[in-house]
């Protein structure tokens, strides 16, 4: 399913993002495009292509209701929501909420661990 360099860049995702959360920055498109284009040997026009992929295989994959398990990242899934009963301040009463489909994340022990670890400044 993934190609030589999509998988190149999975590889390099987790490094990128610890990194950057190290130096307490924000890692904005501009940021991980040129981060991933210095660890794969490319320009950032070709990783941003890469990056583009993935996230497009991401986007079917969730549109099909499929789980993506990235090893060492964490679980991304689509879950329903069942329709519930809340409040609503803007009407000040409460309605019923529709069902609808969210996006989870959980994240693998060692992203847990990893971010346990970089401390709190």
């Amino acid at each position: 399913m993934f190609n030589h360099s999509i998988s190149l860049i999975y590889q390099h995702f987790f490094t990128i993002i610890t990194f950057k959360s190290l130096k307490s920055t924000i890692l904005n498109a501009t940021d991980f495009n040129r981060a991933m284009a210095e660890r794969l040997g490319t320009t950032q026009a070709e990783a941003s292509s890469q990056i583009e992929s993935l996230v497009e295989i991401m986007k079917k994959a969730f549109e099909e209701r499929d789980s993506i398990t990235l090893t060492r990242f964490g679980v991304f899934s689509v879950r329903k929501v069942e329709p519930r009963r809340g409040y609503s301040p803007v009407l000040k009463k409460y309605v019923i909420f529709p069902p609808k489909q969210v996006l989870d994340f959980h994240p693998s022990d060692s992203l847990k661990e990893k971010v346990k670890n970089i401390g709190i400044e």
